[in-house]
């Protein structure tokens, strides 16, 4: 059974959790870290570093593609940030479903990107990697091909990832770490920068390296590869042949000098007899015949004395006048209403807060009450009325009407008539406000994952990437796998949050629900559903 020797890491594992003494005892060699994704540094990518460099690990870094405007040179100066330097790989993750059909093309534009900056590598899956790339042509071109395939051995790779999600871990951390082995020495040949060439180790009768004895390598000073040699026994190697052609040195030049002294010393001495007309390259420049003659022109001190202008600014002194309109720009304000006017009148910002108000059905109905009272209490008014005037024909006591109980007195009754069309206006105005009132979706940037302590209090919806915020469904069941947008829900209070990710663009309903605290989020959840409904 073929034993992982590398492993790849992302903020997926956590590196204050993970153990990588544990790692390094299992026979783990090194590390191809995450430098990010889209736009975005990976969060961990730093501090997997540091603590590469701290266990004695090697290290590469990848980049996950999103096929992003500039995308490409962001991976490279983000890479260039985190301390990858020429003789390490960048390799490009193209896994997303969402990327477009031309995988070969978009990873042209990458390599372009890189350049001679990094070495490049590819990652992708075994199925996609055989049907949009062609294998000699990436060999020849020298990207080092990592390639996953969890249930066979690929036919062609450089680094093959054997095991994903379940894999477990190592020692203390019992999370799920990617394995990856890799056949030959691609990745620890360029994992540090003090490379020196793989050299014959000296024997009885060969002490030294003797510069003769070509073999290929990389340059100490230059950091080209060709062939070359070391005439320090391994500690400075220089290139002679590359595939540009030969390099010299400078003591190649000494070298040669005395087979070329006599013939720069030839070139000289004919060189003292050239004339004008046989100087080659010689600057444009005008004879005295060329010239105008001068008797047409007067001298500067005949010249009259100029015009005082200290009291007139520069042009470049005047202030720039394109954020100002023409007069005739300007338009007529016959019509607009003057601000005094506007005085009775509330701005949006002054109107109250109708997160509290009631619904839209209970203020109606709260509406339809106070209209009812006021109704009554014009009927009790009109029956007063009435009262008081047969009242004042009647002198007998015995023959005045009885007077109902619950009239009320005029001024009460004007009191409430003003209370009553004082909630009716209200609840006009709450019905106004929370039919105006709208949830809003966040658009504006897809890809950006917050932690928990970046929320505001309360509510929030925005629109995701589902492969920005669940990069890896592939242990899910294939129509849980589609979908690549959907409505991200947050609740947040107290420095805890709770989000909930429902796909749009899938023919099976899914959401996927976690919470978080502070600047932790913890592993996401599905909702899944049984029945269907026909």
């Amino acid at each position: 059974m073929t034993k992982a020797n590398w492993i790849d890491v992302s903020y997926f594992q956590d590196p204050e959790k993970f153990d990588y003494q544990a790692a390094k005892e299992a026979g783990i060699q090194g590390l191809i870290i995450r430098a990010g994704y889209g736009k975005t540094q990976d969060t961990a990518a730093a501090q997997h570093i540091a603590n590469a460099q701290k266990y004695g690990f090697m290290w590469h870094l990848y980049h996950y593609w999103y096929n992003m405007g500039g995308e490409a040179e962001w991976a490279v100066q983000n890479a260039k940030s985190l301390g990858l330097t020429a003789n390490q790989y960048l390799f490009l993750d193209m896994e997303d479903k969402s990327l477009p059909a031309d995988w070969n093309g978009q990873f042209a534009v990458f390599r372009k990107a890189v350049g001679y900056t990094y070495k490049v590598g590819l990652y992708c899956s075994d199925s996609p990697y055989k049907a949009k790339f062609q294998d000699s042509q990436l060999q020849q071109l020298k990207v080092a091909r990592w390639v996953a395939s969890y249930s066979y051995e690929p036919a062609n790779y450089d680094i093959w990832q054997l095991s994903g999600a379940g894999g477990g871990g190592f020692g203390g951390y019992t999370g799920d770490v990617d394995r990856d082995y890799t056949k030959s020495d691609i990745l620890s040949l360029y994992a540090t920068t003090n490379i020196n060439p793989v050299v014959t180790k000296p024997t009885a009768d060969l002490q030294y390296i003797q510069p003769i004895m070509l073999q290929p390598g990389y340059d100490t000073e230059t950091n080209i590869y060709g062939l070359g040699y070391s005439p320090d026994n391994g500690v400075h190697f220089y290139v002679t042949y590359t595939m540009f052609g030969r390099k010299y040195r400078q003591e190649d030049a000494d070298r040669l000098w005395k087979y070329l002294q006599g013939f720069v010393s030839k070139q000289i001495a004919s060189a003292v007899s050239l004339t004008w007309d046989n100087i080659k390259g010689k600057p444009d420049v005008a004879l005295k015949s060329d010239l105008p003659d001068f008797n047409q022109f007067a001298l500067k001190k005949n010249l009259p004395a100029p015009v005082d202008l200290s009291g007139y600014a520069l042009k470049s002194e005047l202030p720039s006048l394109d954020g100002y309109a023409k007069l005739t720009d300007i338009p007529s304000l016959t019509g607009l209403v003057r601000e005094t006017e506007l005085a009775p009148y509330a701005k949006k910002s002054d109107l109250p807060d109708v997160s509290e108000l009631a619904k839209t059905d209970t203020v109606d109905a709260v509406k339809t009450t106070a209209e009812s009272a006021l109704s009554n209490a014009e009927k009790a008014q009109s029956t007063a009325d009435a009262n008081s005037k047969a009242l004042a024909d009647k002198a007998d006591r015995s023959e005045l009407p009885v007077v109902p109980t619950d009239l009320v007195h005029n001024a009460e009754m004007e009191q409430a008539r003003a209370d009553i069309t004082k909630a009716a206006q209200t609840a006009s105005e709450a019905v106004t406000l929370a039919n105006n009132a709208k949830a809003t979706i966040d658009a504006s940037n897809i890809h950006q994952i917050k932690k928990p302590s970046e929320y505001s209090e309360g509510f929030s919806h925005e629109l995701k990437r589902v492969a920005v915020m669940i990069p890896d469904r592939s242990d899910l069941i294939e129509s849980a796998q589609a979908g690549t947008i959907g409505i991200l829900s947050t609740v947040s209070y107290g420095g805890y949050a709770h989000q909930t990710l429902k796909v749009l663009d899938s023919q099976r309903p899914m959401t996927f629900i976690r919470n978080g605290s502070v600047d932790t989020w913890y592993p996401w959840e599905t909702v899944t559903t049984t029945i269907t409904v026909d």
